[in-house]
């Protein structure tokens, strides 16, 4: 990436798929619970809006911190964006493994330890580049980790 935020320092690097997860448990369960009590006074600060996409992101940034991971945003970013790799599972030969309500773990594992790539900026009309998953590398990992678990019966 030629250009990035503070917050995308270290995004590209792999995340520990027994972390990873459970913080995408911790992120789906995060998202029925309130940030806050809505009784509660405000105190002077910034608040997230009470809604699942900050839910869960707190949850799971609670899980990490807890967990000791050094680079959180890392786990965070392939937690956010992991519906790029859904969507592009059928392309990949891998749609029987993405159902209605459940998603194989295999590519979940993939999801954690995949290589980014970087969608440039002007491709997308930002200031900076973008980082996005490597699909191809998705794939084989996916494949790598439905091979180990076959292998291992």
């Amino acid at each position: 990436m030629t250009k990035t935020s503070q917050w995308a320092e270290g995004l590209g690097a792999a995340c520990d798929d027994r972390i990873f997860l459970p913080t995408l448990k911790a992120w789906n369960e995060g998202m029925d619970v309130p940030l806050r009590d809505p009784r509660a006074p405000m105190k002077p600060g910034l608040y997230l809006t009470d809604i699942p996409i900050n839910r869960g992101a707190m949850a799971a940034a609670k899980f990490l911190r807890g967990a000791g991971v050094d680079n959180p945003q890392a786990y965070l970013w392939r937690v956010m964006h992991l519906g790029e790799i859904l969507r592009a599972a059928p392309a990949l030969g891998l749609g029987e493994l993405v159902r209605d309500d459940e998603v194989h773990t295999a590519l979940l594992r993939a999801a954690a330890v995949a290589k980014l790539a970087t969608r440039p900026a002007d491709a997308i009309g930002s200031t900076e580049d973008c980082p996005v998953f490597d699909l191809a590398d998705v794939a084989a990992k996916t494949r790598e980790f439905l091979a180990a678990e076959e292998a291992a019966g």
